[in-house]
C-alpha cells in the first residue's frame, strides 16, 4: 500500500470499512478522528494510532524518547479534538530487534508523555516484525460540551486555526538533511515540534467552552486536508490567510502534516483567545478556495492516509 496512490484514497477505503462495518445509531464510528461510544450514561472516545518506520520516521535520526512521547501525544491530539479527556490506553510493539537500551529510551519517552497527559498505560502487545511499527489504543471520556463532531459546521461560521502550521514538515525535512544533533542546532522549535508534539490540554477546556465549536479536528493529516475533512458538502470553504512562520513556504503551511494543531469552526469571536482566524463557511460545492486579490483559487487535496 503506498501513500497517496489515487486508487487507494482514504475516501475509497473508508466507503469499503462503511460497507462492512455497522454501530449502533446512537454511536459513531467510521467518518471521524475518534469513535463515540455509547454505554448508559457514560460516553467513552475510541480513537488509535501508529507510528511506522520508514514511513513516520527513520531511527537514524529519531531518538526513541521521542518516538514514545509522540506516540502517546498524537492519540490525546485525537481525544482533545473531540471534546475529551484522555483516560487509558493500549500499546502494541512490533520490533525486529530487543535492544535494552533504545527500548529504555522509548519506555521512559511514553511514561513522560503518559504522566503529562494523564493516560494510563493497562497493557498492550508485542510481536516480533522486519521494521519498527508502534501503536496505541487510547480511550477517552467525552467532556461535558459532548462529542465535538468533524461534520457540524454550518454557513456563515468562522474557521479557526490554534498553532502555526508548517513547522513539524520543516523540522522533517531538517532532521533529514542534517540529522538530529545538527537539525536541533539549526533550528529547534520546527525540529522539536515534529518529535515532541504538545497537543493543547492546557487551554482546550476554556476554548471549548468560549467558542462552542461546531466541528473541530487536529490537523496532523496536513492543514489542506483537515479543511476538508471538516466541510460538509453543500458548504465552500474561502481562506483569508493562513498565518506561518516566515521561514515556512505558503505551500508548506497548507500541506505538511503532523502539526496537531487544532481546527474548528464557530460562530463566536476570538476575544483574546491565541487562535487565527483563517476564513469563513460560505454557500458552495465541498470545495477550499483561497482568496487574494479579489481572486478565489481551488485548493486541491494530495490525498494522504488518515483516521476514520
Amino acid at each position: 500500500m503506498k501513500e497517496g496512490d489515487s486508487s487507494l484514497s482514504e475516501e475509497r477505503i473508508i466507503k469499503l470499512l462503511s460497507s462492512f462495518f455497522k454501530v449502533p445509531r446512537e454511536w459513531i464510528g467510521i467518518g471521524d478522528d475518534t469513535a463515540l461510544l455509547k454505554y448508559g450514561n457514560e460516553n467513552f472516545l475510541f480513537t488509535c494510532d501508529v507510528l511506522n518506520e520508514g514511513v513516520h520516521f527513520k531511527r537514524s535520526y529519531f531518538p526513541p524518547y521521542y518516538l514514545g512521547w509522540k506516540l502517546i501525544a498524537i492519540n490525546v491530539s485525537d481525544i482533545i479534538s473531540k471534546g475529551g479527556k484522555p483516560s487509558a490506553c493500549l500499546l502494541f510493539f512490533n520490533l525486529p530487534f530487543s535492544d535494552r537500551k533504545w527500548l529504555n529510551a522509548l519506555m521512559r519517552g511514553i511514561s513522560s508523555a503518559s504522566r503529562k497527559f494523564g493516560v494510563k498505560v493497562v497493557g498492550g502487545n508485542t510481536s516480533a516484525s522486519k521494521t519498527i511499527s508502534l501503536g496505541c489504543a487510547m480511550l477517552g471520556i467525552c467532556g461535558k460540551s459532548g462529542f465535538i463532531p468533524r461534520k457540524g459546521a454550518k454557513e456563515g461560521e468562522k474557521v479557526y486555526l490554534l498553532g502555526s502550521p508548517g513547522l513539524s514538515h520543516a523540522g522533517m525535512r531538517l532532521l533529514e538533511k542534517y540529522g538530529y544533533n545538527s537539525a536541533i542546532k539549526i533550528w529547534r522549535k520546527a525540529v522539536m515540534a515534529h518529535l515532541k508534539p504538545e497537543p493543547p490540554v492546557h487551554i482546550i477546556e476554556r476554548l471549548i467552552d468560549h467558542f462552542s465549536p461546531s466541528s473541530m479536528t487536529d490537523t496532523s493529516d496536513s492543514l489542506i486536508e483537515s479543511l476538508y475533512n471538516i466541510l460538509p458538502p453543500e458548504l465552500d470553504i474561502h481562506i483569508n490567510e493562513v498565518p506561518h512562520n516566515k521561514k515556512i513556504s505558503l505551500d508548506e503551511a497548507m500541506y505538511g502534516g503532523e502539526d496537531y494543531n487544532l481546527l474548528f469552526t464557530s460562530s463566536k469571536e476570538p476575544d483574546g483567545f491565541p487562535v487565527n482566524q483563517i476564513g469563513m463557511l460560505v454557500r458552495g460545492t465541498g470545495k477550499v478556495k483561497f482568496l487574494k486579490n479579489g481572486l478565489k483559487k481551488e485548493i486541491k487535496k494530495r490525498g494522504f492516509f488518515s483516521h476514520f
